[in-house]
């Protein structure tokens, strides 16, 4: 979809939160739906996957600050998540990702769910999610906060980003 996608900053840009946020709605949404009802194996394993996002969350906040060794964080998330692979686990914990990483896969659904009921909310009946997909698709990897406004018109998200604290204020008190 990227290399079909005639906007290059659309196309070559790769927003993690956006990507991650897609992917875990792509895995909770059906889901949520009931439409994995008849299939318990797959709800148990998407569960563990948000359980281990959720540890990811943390254990990559900790590691980033230094307030957790790497071997320590695999094991904190070998402890949080069930069936945790501990060579997985440790390769997160040494490779230590850009700071956030973790925490991408949470924010990106949380976004890709509040954008779902916006437009639910403004088309009602006229909502088609098939075609809601095609739009988000259509709209290229950019953040998603992006996307919402494009999509809603909501400029709350974007005026935001102007209104900031400087990171360099917070870390100082």
């Amino acid at each position: 979809m990227a290399a079909r996608n005639p906007n290059t900053i659309r196309a070559q840009v790769n927003f993690g939160g956006r990507w991650q946020g897609w992917a875990v709605y792509l895995e909770e949404a059906p889901l949520q739906a009931g439409i994995l009802n008849s299939r318990p194996r797959t709800r148990e394993l998407i569960y563990l996957f948000g359980l281990w996002r959720a540890a990811r969350a943390l254990g990559d906040i900790y590691n980033q600050w230094n307030e957790m060794a790497a071997s320590e964080t695999a094991d904190y998330w070998m402890d949080m998540t069930p069936l945790m692979d501990p060579n997985v686990a440790r390769k997160y914990a040494y490779l230590r990702p850009a700071p956030g990483h973790g925490i991408e896969y949470t924010i990106g659904n949380i976004q890709m769910f509040q954008l779902l009921g916006d437009r639910k909310r403004q088309l009602a009946d006229k909502f088609v999610l098939r075609d809601f997909h095609d739009e988000f698709i259509s709209k290229g990897r950019i953040p998603i906060a992006l996307i919402r406004y494009e999509m809603t018109g909501y400029k709350k998200d974007v005026e935001s980003f102007w209104n900031r604290q400087p990171l360099s204020s917070v870390l100082m008190q």
